[in-house]
C-alpha cells in the first residue's frame, strides 16, 4: 500500500479564532452545532443541523446547506445543492469562514 505525503483538512475559523478542524477521508460530514454532528461549530449563526460536506475523492468535494436559517455560502455565492468546493473555494458557513486545506507530511 503507497504512503500519503498529504491530508485534506476543513477548517473552520471567524477572524483568528478556530472553531473546528477535522482531517477528511472519504465520507460525509454534517455541519452544525449539534454535538452528534461529525463538525460542531460553537457559534450562535450555525444551525443545529447547518451543512453536509461530502469527500467522494481529494479531488471531489460537495458542500450542500441544510436549509439553515444563516445560510452557507460558496464563493459569496448561495450553496444550492451538492456544490463544488475545493482548496482555492471561500466558504462561509453562517457569520464563519471555512476552508478545505491540504496537510502536508502525512505517511
Amino acid at each position: 500500500m503507497a504512503s500519503r505525503s498529504h491530508q485534506l483538512e476543513f477548517v473552520v475559523f471567524q477572524g483568528t479564532r478556530q472553531f473546528a478542524r477535522c482531517l477528511l477521508d472519504p465520507g460525509e460530514y454534517r455541519i452544525g452545532h449539534d454535538t452528534k454532528n461529525e463538525i460542531t461549530i460553537d457559534e450562535p449563526s450555525i444551525s443545529a443541523r447547518h451543512a453536509v460536506l461530502t469527500m467522494v475523492s481529494e479531488d471531489e468535494l460537495y458542500l450542500r446547506d441544510l436549509d439553515s436559517i444563516n445560510g452557507t455560502y460558496v464563493d459569496q455565492k448561495p450553496a444550492q445543492g451538492q456544490t463544488a468546493v475545493s482548496t482555492s473555494t471561500e466558504i462561509q458557513i453562517g457569520a464563519c469562514s471555512a476552508r478545505v486545506r491540504v496537510m502536508r507530511g502525512f505517511r
